[in-house]
């Protein structure tokens, strides 16, 4: 007799998402597993998603969390816009020349001693009804600090050394807000969702870990913590959620700072996101490092406008 397929049964799923040594994002979700491969499972990296628009939610919260696992607040934003007469007519020109400034800042940094260029880029622009060609192109970059501003305007321009400028370079340093740390940003980037935004990123980010478990929750808890929260409003403050206390007891260490749960129609189940931030009496390290596997980069402004910095390598194990 050949042997009988194991049942494959419905289970509530805990999936952590550790993103650096700051942030940690839990979802509770309804899974089809077997029995044999319930409980706890080691942490591997995650994947980015193939769709790398915005305007996507699931390619938007992996943009959050690779933010967070790999930048601070001591990097820096920038936005890059055209002017008129240096617009590229095409999305693919559009593209070239942000590739073109990745590379000449890669090039200074070298030449400086600087450690290698980090970023994640965004390139957006509109398209317009009228005419069907591209309107307001612009490029959103987060990048890793080293270089004074002066210094990152002159590679905003064509080839040559007497290249025109393509417009205006817009730098400010990167802000975490405490509790939804670079979500806000992320939200502000897709509230014209007519405007296209396209991101990538440097290959050399450490993408955020993660680790399933089958066997911690179970489905009747689940909703009944849920259930609990429809009876008194709790706004944007997790801290007004009446098992705050317990959800923050179940991951020593962190503060629940947002809370979403969602009803899935199609299978009759909530699925729950929350994000929680370290305490700051747990904090492993000052907010201009970074320890998880990377190379943490801590920086100090000089009066110069140039960052004084100090590369620090760990072994992904000593984590």
């Amino acid at each position: 007799m050949g042997r009988s397929k194991a049942r494959v049964v419905l289970v509530e799923r805990e999936k952590k998402i550790y993103c650096g040594d700051n942030w940690l994002e839990v979802d509770i979700y309804p899974a089809y597993h077997q029995p044999e491969g319930r409980g706890r499972r080691a942490r591997v990296k995650e994947s980015c998603p193939a769709q790398r628009n915005l305007n996507d939610k699931n390619a938007r919260k992996y943009f959050i969390r690779l933010v967070h696992t790999n930048f601070t607040s001591a990097d820096y934003r920038l936005d890059l816009t055209y002017n008129r007469e240096s617009c590229p007519e095409t999305p693919e020109k559009l593209a070239r020349n942000a590739r073109n400034f990745l590379r000449r800042l890669g090039d200074l940094r070298k030449k400086l001693g600087l450690p290698p260029l980090k970023y994640v880029l965004i390139n957006a622009y509109g398209i317009s009804a009228k005419t069907g060609r591209m309107v307001r192109p612009h490029h959103h970059l987060i990048v890793n600090a080293g270089l004074s501003v002066s210094e990152i305007m002159g590679l905003w321009k064509r080839r040559g050394k007497n290249g025109r400028t393509y417009g205006f370079v817009s730098y400010t340093p990167l802000q975490f807000d405490p509790d939804t740390g670079i979500a806000g940003l992320a939200n502000y980037l897709t509230e014209q969702p007519a405007h296209k935004k396209r991101w990538t990123s440097s290959t050399n980010l450490c993408k955020p870990e993660s680790s399933t478990n089958d066997s911690r929750y179970r489905k009747r808890q689940v909703e009944r913590m849920i259930a609990g929260e429809a009876y008194k409003a709790y706004g944007s403050d997790c801290r007004n959620l009446i098992n705050y206390d317990k959800w923050c007891a179940k991951y020593p260490g962190y503060r629940l700072v947002e809370y979403s749960p969602e009803y899935v129609d199609g299978m009759g189940a909530w699925y729950l996101s929350m994000r929680f931030r370290k305490n700051e009496d747990t904090l492993p390290q000052k907010e201009g490092k970074l320890k998880r596997g990377c190379a943490g980069i801590s920086a100090s402004v000089t009066k110069t406008g140039r960052c004084n910095q100090a590369e620090e390598f760990r072994d992904k194990d000593a984590s």
